[in-house]
């Protein structure tokens, strides 16, 4: 496992967050795994799945290239799950940099970027 130094870049039609945050990439699982104030992350490289959860969500974001895929939101406050559509635009991975442009119930566009800075620690 690493301790790497990412930077988060997330563009979408609400506006756009920038922050630098610590991950773990873990070589064995093939993830990257950060937390960004509330939520917890974690990115399946294999799979291109972004696991996202909180106090009152937890989503599983599937992207395929030029593909409209079935994600889900479960809402844990009603006890409910509820499937999103995904149209991913674009996808590029290299180097554990991984950068999705994708389209959410086909009317809010995102751009969805994380760098790895540096590592930390080996």
């Amino acid at each position: 496992m690493s301790v790497v130094l990412l930077r988060i870049k997330i563009e979408n039609d609400f506006g756009n967050h920038n922050y630098n945050v610590r991950g773990i990439i873990n070589e064995k699982t093939n993830t990257l795994t950060y937390n960004d104030g509330d939520a917890k992350n974690k990115f399946y490289y294999n799979e291109n799945i972004l696991e996202r959860e909180n106090d009152e969500i937890k989503m599983n974001l599937l992207f395929k290239k030029d593909e409209e895929t079935n994600s889900t939101l479960y809402d844990k406050g009603k006890n409910n799950i509820i499937f999103i559509k995904i149209n991913t635009k674009k996808i590029e991975i290299v180097n554990h940099n991984i950068y999705i442009e994708y389209t959410l119930e086909n009317e809010n566009d995102f751009k969805y970027k994380i760098e790895v800075l540096k590592i930390i620690k080996k």
